[in-house]
């Protein structure tokens, strides 16, 4: 087992694709989408200018605006000024929109930079203006208004089926988590190639020693693995606590459903290399060039080709080993209970068995052919 483990460690070029090049990844992913959620997809603060005389219905009116321009949530970020800093601060784009109220009514004066804050303005004056009457009668207080408002008006983060945040960009991390595990297939098709005797002159030396074939394959894979595990559990390290990247808090999960799909990768590599009757060039290429497709078809390159494939054709997305476990981690992070969770962790384990099953009946004819 040591040996192997070595043996392994010493091939920098499989070493570089599950442990280099997923931190350099990742860490690019970080720098180009870091802070482009917060910017395009998280509710911020709206900047506003408010010009309002001393009317009562300013004053209620003013009273509103602060509530909504107070706290963590707080829809607005409010500067109370006159008529024209309040035209130059539009004009600099320095805030979304102006809202006049005098004793004539409420009006607005707006940028064209971003529509969906004017829209969020004019909803919180249009519902203002019609129950405006309510407050001043004292039938309704201001921070019941206020709550009401921000239970109307969609203005507040994008966020999932258990109150989480949806950070659309962080599929992509889901993704190179994905990718280290599928590309455990290259180890495993390495100990395979590297034990048959056409291939290699250590699969040479097995088929004319005492020493059973079966058992320093097994030795090979689990070495195989735990390598592969132990780089992705790096870069998973690398991602939580260096770049920050938050995979929700069941890590332990995400633990195991990143075990289950190094072992579905090995198992994936063992099958292209017991089944198909190539040179070992061809059945490294097919490996790692099947091991991408699946990546991209999963959402790797861009994140929303499982949603093409899933209405094109969505049997390819249930069929694909990749797109199995970042629905995993998705799942984790989207729904409080692990039903899909564990869906697809049976649908990971089944497509494990099918490849060694397979890998299993067309070495035993291979082997019984050689006997013949």
């Amino acid at each position: 087992m040591k040996y192997e483990l070595l043996k392994i460690l010493r091939k920098k070029q499989d070493l570089f694709w599950i442990l280099a090049f997923p931190i350099i990844l990742s860490t690019l992913f970080k720098i180009a989408f870091g802070n482009l959620y917060e910017n395009t997809e998280v509710f911020t603060k709206i900047p506003i200018a408010v010009v309002a005389d001393e009317s009562m219905d300013s004053v209620v009116f003013k009273n509103v605006v602060e509530s909504l321009s107070q706290g963590d949530n707080a829809m607005f970020d409010t500067t109370f000024t006159d008529n024209e800093s309040a035209e130059k601060m539009l004009f600099e784009n320095d805030i979304d929109a102006i809202i006049y109220s005098d004793i004539d009514g409420i009006k607005m004066s707006v940028t064209e930079k971003n529509g969906g804050n004017q829209s969020i303005v004019k909803s919180f004056t249009d519902s203002f203006i019609a129950r405006k009457s309510v407050i001043e009668s004292g039938k309704t207080d201001i921070s019941e208004f206020v709550k009401n408002m921000n239970s109307e008006i969609s203005y507040n983060k994008e966020v999932t089926a258990n109150g989480k945040e949806n950070d659309l960009y962080v599929t992509y991390f889901y993704n190179i988590i994905a990718m280290i595990c599928i590309f455990a297939s290259t180890l495993g098709l390495a100990v395979i190639n590297e034990s048959t005797a056409a291939f290699s002159d250590k699969g040479a030396r097995i088929s004319v020693s005492p020493v059973k074939r079966s058992s320093v394959i097994l030795k090979g894979l689990i070495s195989a693995l735990i390598v592969n595990y132990a780089c992705m559990l790096v870069v998973l390290m690398y991602i939580l606590f260096v770049l920050k990247v938050s995979f929700g808090n069941d890590i332990h999960m995400v633990l195991f459903a990143s075990f289950i799909g190094t072992v579905m990768g090995t198992g994936f590599g063992v099958f292209i290399g017991s089944v198909l009757k190539v040179s070992r060039g061809i059945k490294e290429a097919l490996c790692t060039g099947i091991s991408l497709i699946m990546c991209f078809m999963s959402g790797l390159m861009l994140t929303n080709i499982p949603m093409i494939i899933y209405e094109k054709c969505p049997v390819l997305n249930k069929l694909n080993p990749v797109a199995m476990l970042c629905d995993c981690f998705y799942s984790l992070t989207v729904f409080e209970s692990y039903e899909r969770f564990f869906e697809n962790i049976i649908k990971m384990s089944v497509t494990t068995l099918i490849f060694v099953l397979l890998s299993l009946i067309f070495s035993a004819r291979r082997n019984k052919r050689a006997d013949l």
